[in-house]
């Protein structure tokens, strides 16, 4: 039962996001350039601010949990490194040129660390292995029911971006793209194609949502499944075979597949390729490597770059680390990806590869869109890659 607390709660954190209940209504704010700080400021009708809440009752309750030996490999200097760049991230705080808004960061922060701890709780103990499959569960369970929800919107509306609950498109398709990978997971774990069809509408979703960086992301992160896995060359052209058949047909014969096409077409080789439409991204990445220029040590402090009124933040993390804790943020930030390569390189022949492909879409993702916040699940993805993989065993119904 603590396996399964732990599951919901983790899987319903990653993907609930900034969503409240008002949006169902259209009453969430629409212009981002320049929020006042009542508009930057938490909804009481957010769900993330429970859950969080709730995962760090439910590690405190749980007191029959027994610490094990640690994930060994270097996890325990890979965990003082990550805690270093968080405790140096909101050190920022000291010297942020607008206060308030260098609060709103860091109580989002803090919801980042929270549930990072909780994660480490639960991988050094012997339940790691089983939250990780029932957080696959869970996952696959709710992206699944949340692609329903879209097909259906998408059978009735235009050929727009898509996007469902009044949430963003990119959030969606970064959304669709765990579902496919949750997918190739099961896929992997009992061999039933069904789970590669699943992948392939996750594609098409991921299209309709209209995210060009949901797509490169995608790509990224089943490359390094099949990698990690080791899929032979004849199982893995059949399900590049089977997924393009599943989507070729989708393509050619239903509404939304022809929907889908006229997105790509629009977001793709209109707007990307022909007019090389960024969305303002240019201009943002821009703004963010002059405010780092300009404070290259330390950066400009927290929320500096929404502060100055440089907009709400860079869509890039490498950047927001630059311009908002300068060089010595990046180099502990380059220093956690440093630890995480090297545990992955200690134990590659017993990584589980739906982890570490799921850690990359996240990580693909937060090149373009989002902040620091939004790229929250890319610590959780990087500590549950600490637990090995174990042989198969029957996996639970979805």
């Amino acid at each position: 039962m603590r396996t399964w607390i732990y599951s919901v709660l983790l899987v319903l954190y990653v993907l609930a996001g900034r969503w409240n209940v008002e949006r169902l209504f259209g009453r969430e704010y629409v212009d981002l350039d320049y929020l006042p700080l009542e508009a930057a400021s938490f909804s009481p009708y957010e769900i993330r601010l429970l859950l969080v809440v709730a995962l760090a009752l439910a590690a405190l309750l749980d007191r029959r949990h027994r610490s094990t030996s640690g994930p060994g490999y270097g996890g325990g200097v890979f965990i003082f490194v990550l805690s270093a760049f968080f405790l140096y991230l909101l050190a920022g705080i000291c010297w942020a040129p607008v206060s308030s808004f260098a609060l709103l960061k860091a109580r989002e922060m803090i919801m980042v660390i929270i549930p990072s701890a909780v994660m480490y709780h639960v991988v050094t103990s012997p339940q790691g292995p089983a939250v990780r499959d029932r957080f696959w569960i869970c996952l696959a369970a709710l992206t699944g029911f949340l692609a329903l929800i879209a097909l259906g919107k998408a059978a009735y509306y235009g050929p727009e971006r898509l996007a469902i609950l009044g949430g963003g498109p990119n959030v969606f398709g970064r959304m669709m793209g765990l579902l496919c990978i949750g997918s190739l997971f099961f896929w992997r774990r009992n061999g039933n194609w069904l789970y590669v069809a699943s992948s392939g509408i996750s594609i098409i979703l991921i299209i309709l949502s209209g995210s060009r960086g949901g797509l490169v992301a995608i790509a990224a992160a089943v490359l390094t499944f099949f990698v990690v896995e080791r899929i032979k060359m004849l199982r893995l052209a059949g399900i590049v075979l089977g997924a393009c058949v599943v989507m070729g047909l989708v393509f050619s014969f239903t509404e939304v597949g022809s929907k889908a096409v006229q997105v790509y077409e629009k977001r793709v080789n209109q707007l990307l390729l022909k007019k090389r439409y960024t969305a303002g991204r240019t201009e943002l990445y821009k703004r963010a490597w002059n405010l780092g220029r300009e404070n290259p040590v330390v950066g400009a402090g927290l929320a500096s770059f929404r502060g100055l009124r440089y907009g709400v933040y860079p869509h890039n993390i490498f950047l927001e680390v630059f311009c908002e804790a300068g060089v010595v943020g990046i180099l502990l930030l380059l220093a956690v990806f440093w630890r995480f390569g090297l545990i992955y390189r200690a134990r590659r022949k017993n990584a589980d590869g739906a982890t570490m492909a799921a850690f990359v879409l996240i990580l693909a993702s937060s090149q373009f869109s989002g902040d620091f916040y939004d790229s929250r699940a890319l610590y959780l993805f990087m500590l549950m890659a600490l637990v090995p993989k174990e042989p198969a065993r029957s996996p639970a119904p979805i």
